[in-house]
């Protein structure tokens, strides 16, 4: 069972705090603006430096950090992308990442 189980399974209040962890995070980076999460994922909206989320997600790959581009759904452009949430270690690189890369 172990090696069929989820990467980053969390009990329910673990998962939550971890998502407002992160949207606190990314609602603090100037240029982004998060949508309010109702799943374990986060959608945003790139809203300051002129960026694409693909150019973004090229620039974060090269940090080994996989967001999804948002650019190719019904009624979006190519500033929207969103982000899973993962673990602590994994979602702190994240938002270094995205200080670093972009904003």
């Amino acid at each position: 069972m172990m090696a069929q189980k989820e990467p980053w399974t969390v009990n329910t209040l673990a998962q939550l705090a971890a998502l407002a962890a992160l949207f606190n995070g990314l609602s603090q980076i100037s240029g982004l603006s998060p949508y309010q999460p109702t799943a374990n994922y986060i959608f945003i909206k790139i809203t300051g430096r002129k960026t694409t989320a693909p150019a973004l997600r090229t620039q974060l790959l090269e940090y080994d950090i996989a967001i999804r581009d948002c650019s190719n759904f019904v009624g979006l452009d190519d500033t929207y992308f969103r982000v899973a949430v993962r673990t602590r270690e994994e979602n702190t690189r994240l938002l270094g990442a995205l200080r670093d890369v972009v904003f």
